[in-house]
């Protein structure tokens, strides 16, 4: 028990960089400005020299990845645990794949039924992370999003499931099908919020998400 805790432990210490890479991408096209931007010419391919030998602390799980190369460091063994929130970084990548976000756009609005406040009560009683919502109250895409990934709201991510397929365990179905299409072999999606202790990955399929969302520039 103190062991899986560990683990899981030092595996969320390590993704918090996974979600500020994510978050980076899903959101960064939407906090540009007009101003002239610097644009640097960078080698499609390259080779970095010297050798990167890390000592990952014992029952660690993490990996390195370095963009266009591939993952470069990575402890062995790489075995599924639960991600928590993490797994918001997946809904988040697919509400914006299918409805995508232009600059200065917020989408469309999104009504708060009595259902999904109920829903809210019960992960506030359960002392989980919410944003606050009230019934009949209409919050754009971006604003939902923005609760999503922010403070963590795990009522933001069920709404969000429904709105985009109907039901939680439609959108749940696509999430696990977008872990297969982008060789996440070793994710399983049982929750768009990461409640569920059935919602597993490891760092290096964390990491080839991180990635696919930060080269999205549809936003």
């Amino acid at each position: 028990m103190f062991k899986s805790h560990k683990k899981h432990h030092f595996f969320l210490v390590f993704v918090i960089g996974i979600i500020v890479v994510a978050i980076l991408g899903l959101f960064k096209a939407l906090t540009l400005t007009n101003k002239p931007r610097l644009l640097l010419n960078i080698p499609k391919s390259y080779h970095a020299v010297g050798n990167l030998n890390i000592k990952w602390p014992y029952g660690t799980e993490g990996a390195i990845m370095i963009d266009r190369y591939g993952i470069i460091s990575q402890t062995p063994h790489q075995q599924p645990i639960p991600i928590a929130s993490v797994a918001k970084i997946m809904t988040a990548y697919l509400i914006l794949k299918n409805h995508p976000l232009h600059l200065g756009q917020n989408g469309p609005d999104i009504t708060i039924t009595k259902n999904d406040v109920k829903i809210y009560k019960k992960d506030l009683k359960n002392q989980q992370s919410v944003l606050k919502i009230a019934a009949n109250e209409k919050l754009s895409e971006k604003q939902l999003l923005e609760g999503l990934l922010l403070p963590s709201g795990n009522d933001c991510a069920t709404v969000l499931a429904k709105w985009d397929d109907g039901t939680v365990k439609a959108f749940v179905d696509k999430m696990n099908k977008m872990a297969k299409l982008l060789n996440m072999n070793h994710t399983h999606y049982a929750d768009p919020a990461g409640v569920r202790l059935y919602t597993v990955s490891t760092a290096n399929d964390q990491l080839k998400l991180a990635q696919k969302s930060y080269a999205n520039q549809r936003i």
